[in-house]
C-alpha cells in the first residue's frame, strides 16, 4: 500500500483517478476523496493502517482460528476470543478509522461503531454519504456520537475502545475507559506531556524521574500506562505503526486478562448481523448522527 506521489497535500475529490484497483485499499481511498473534504493524505495511511493492524488482530485471527477448528471438526474452546461486537472510537475526528474497519471486515463479523468526539464536524457526514454510496451495507453499522470522552460507557464485554493519536491526557482517559468498562483497547498516544497527562500522582512522578535519568519523555509516560494497565489485570501488547507513516507511532493493545475485574452492570445490547438500527447510546452522550 503506498500513496501516489501525484496526490496533493490534501486529498481532493479529483485524486480519486489515482486509486484505480480493485483492492479493499483503493475502494476505500476513492470513497473518501470522494467525499471531498480536503483531508490531508497522511491521515488516509494512518487510519488505513491502524485499521488494518486492528482487523488483523481481532477479525483475520478469529476467522483463521474456525476455519481450523472447521477443519477437526472440533468445538471452539471456551477460552477462544471472538471479535468485539462494538467499537468506540474516541476523538474520532472526521469517523475514517471505523469505516475502514468496517469495510475490511467480513459482513457476518462486522461490528457496530460509534464514533465518539465534542462535535461532529461537516466532514464526518460527507463521509458517511460517500462510505454509504460505495458500500451500502455499511452504514447502519456507522453511528457518529457527540460526547466528552469522559462520557463514554464501555461496559460489556466485547466492546473495543480505540484512539488513534489521543492527544495528551486525553489517552489516559480513554484508558480509563477501558478499565472501567472491562473492554479491550487499542491506543496510539500522542503529544506526551507530564502538565497535562491524566495520572495518579506517583505515576507522574515515576515518569518524570525516568525523563531525568535519560529516558525520552514519551517512553516514560507510555511506560506508566503499561504498567497501570497491567496493574489493572489488562494483558498489554506494545508495537508500532511504521515510521514513515507517522512519527508517534506506539501502539498499545490490551485485553483484561483472567485476573482482570468485571463489570457487574447489565451490558449495552449488541444486535446481531444487519441491523436495523444501533443500540441506544448511555444516557450521557448527548446526540446521535
Amino acid at each position: 500500500m503506498r500513496m501516489p506521489r501525484l496526490v496533493s497535500k490534501k486529498l481532493q475529490a479529483s485524486d480519486a483517478r489515482h486509486f484505480v484497483g480493485d483492492t479493499m485499499f483503493d475502494r476505500c481511498a476513492r470513497a473518501t476523496c470522494a467525499a471531498g473534504v480536503n483531508m490531508p493524505k497522511k491521515e488516509l495511511l494512518e487510519n488505513w493502517t491502524l485499521a488494518s493492524m486492528i482487523h488483523d488482530r481481532y477479525w483475520a485471527r478469529a476467522a483463521a482460528a474456525a476455519r481450523r477448528r472447521g477443519r477437526r471438526a472440533a468445538p471452539a474452546p471456551p477460552t477462544s476470543a471472538a471479535p468485539p461486537a462494538r467499537v468506540v472510537d474516541v476523538a474520532s475526528g472526521h469517523g475514517l478509522l471505523g469505516w475502514f474497519l468496517l469495510a475490511l471486515c467480513a459482513a457476518s463479523r462486522r461490528p457496530n461503531v460509534f464514533a465518539v468526539d465534542r462535535r461532529m464536524p461537516d466532514s464526518a457526514a460527507a463521509l458517511r454519504d460517500s462510505f454509504g454510496e460505495a458500500f451500502p451495507a455499511l452504514p447502519a453499522r456507522h453511528r457518529y456520537v457527540v460526547a466528552d470522552a469522559a462520557d463514554v460507557d464501555a461496559r460489556g464485554g466485547d466492546t473495543l475502545v480505540l484512539a488513534l493519536h489521543a492527544c495528551g491526557g486525553l489517552s489516559d482517559l480513554v484508558i480509563d475507559a477501558a478499565v472501567g468498562g472491562g473492554a479491550s483497547l487499542c491506543l496510539v498516544p500522542c503529544c506526551h506531556s507530564l502538565k497535562t497527562a491524566k495520572m495518579a500522582p506517583e505515576r507522574l512522578a515515576a515518569a518524570r524521574r525516568a525523563v531525568d535519568g535519560g529516558a525520552g519523555l514519551d517512553e516514560a509516560l507510555d511506560g506508566q500506562r503499561v504498567a497501570y494497565l497491567e496493574e489493572r489485570g489488562m494483558v498489554v501488547d506494545a508495537t508500532k505503526l511504521p515510521e514513515d507513516i507517522t512519527p508517534k507511532n506506539t501502539v498499545l493493545f490490551a485485553a483484561p486478562g483472567v485476573a482482570a475485574p468485571r463489570s457487574r452492570t447489565t451490558a449495552v445490547p449488541i444486535f446481531g448481523a444487519a441491523p436495523r438500527a444501533l443500540p441506544r447510546p448511555p444516557s450521557a452522550w448527548r446526540s446521535l448522527t
